[in-house]
């Protein structure tokens, strides 16, 4: 169990630092527009991570490289990545997985004040949707967190 508990958190570890928002000079850079935020696609958290379980491919197909507010998140903690980039996180359908917002600077007073537990609203940029074992995971970028 030990073992099993200790490749989870590696497996885990490992999926943040593939998921870090950092792009080279090469990669091209998407930058959240100015839309108004009854134009984006909103989503439930628990919604939108069976909608990626049940099918990764059509989920990235509808929000890959999009702006979204992802709705009624259970807020369950911050993590910082190898990078050094800030993140928070939120759960999933399942009991391990959890969704992983990437914010800036000017959202740090912000998420100082959440609380675990505490339901949000988070808007920002889809860099990511994975399908698990158990569940579906979305990352984002340039989040801004709504209390």
């Amino acid at each position: 169990m030990k073992l099993l508990n200790l490749l989870t958190i590696i497996y885990f570890l490992f999926f943040i630092a593939c998921s870090s928002p950092n792009t080279s000079n090469n990669e091209k850079e998407v930058v959240l527009k100015e839309t108004p935020i009854k134009e984006l696609i909103e989503v439930d958290a628990i919604s939108i991570s069976k909608e990626i379980y049940d099918n990764e491919v059509a989920a990235d197909i509808k929000y890959m490289d999009k702006e979204i507010v992802v709705t009624n998140c259970n807020f369950s903690g911050i993590e910082k990545s190898f990078e050094g980039d800030y993140f928070l996180k939120v759960k999933t359908m399942a009991e391990w997985d959890e969704h992983v917002f990437f914010f800036g600077k000017d959202q740090m007073k912000v998420v100082a004040e959440l609380k675990k537990g505490q339901i949000i609203q988070v808007r920002g940029l889809v860099i990511n949707v994975i399908s698990s074992s158990n569940s579906g995971r979305l990352v984002m970028k340039n989040s801004l967190i709504k209390k």
